[in-house]
């Protein structure tokens, strides 16, 4: 039974299917919501804490509004590269952003709609982020990639920068 946003842990990423086609990640953060927004869509604070030892941020371009786009590059190393662009639907600062992303080389119908909700409470902020994905293949797909850690190593730096 996965643990109810209430109950989730400071520092502790959850990460869960739901339906056919869903993945949902909790994560609180021991900061307030209008700082996590940033951090979450500031690009130069985004290159900070989406860089790892093994991938770094080459570009990142975040045009925050409705209509606009989100452009990341990686370096993964030998050569090679990896890209997501994304396009926002809807954005209400500095409590959610839904947005549909598409990475490089995918056919267009591999397109997953993304919203992210920051709820404010006693222990910080509750980030809860929602990927639909057009099927339960492309799913699973995202599943056995290295989502699980990158997440958690990714929500770790962020931590890092944000003094916590």
């Amino acid at each position: 039974m996965p643990i109810a946003p209430i109950d989730q842990p400071v520092g502790t990423a959850t990460i869960t299917t739901f339906g056919s086609d869903r993945i949902r990640i909790y994560r609180r953060f021991a900061t307030d919501r209008p700082t996590l927004f940033a951090a979450c869509f500031d690009a130069e604070m985004v290159r900070q804490w989406r860089s790892a030892p093994t991938r770094t941020v080459t570009e990142c371009d975040i045009a925050l509004r409705p209509g606009g786009q989100a452009r990341m590059t990686w370096d993964i190393g030998e050569g090679r590269t990896m890209g997501i662009t994304a396009t926002f639907q809807d954005v209400e600062p500095p409590a959610r952003t839904v947005r549909q992303e598409v990475q490089d080389g995918a056919p267009a119908d591999a397109a997953v709609l993304c919203t992210v909700l920051m709820i404010p409470d006693r222990d910080g902020t509750l980030m809860t982020s929602e990927y639909w994905y057009k099927s339960n293949a492309l799913r699973d797909a995202a599943l056995t990639s290295q989502m699980r850690e990158q997440t958690e190593a990714e929500f770790a730096r962020l931590d890092a920068m944000l003094g916590a």
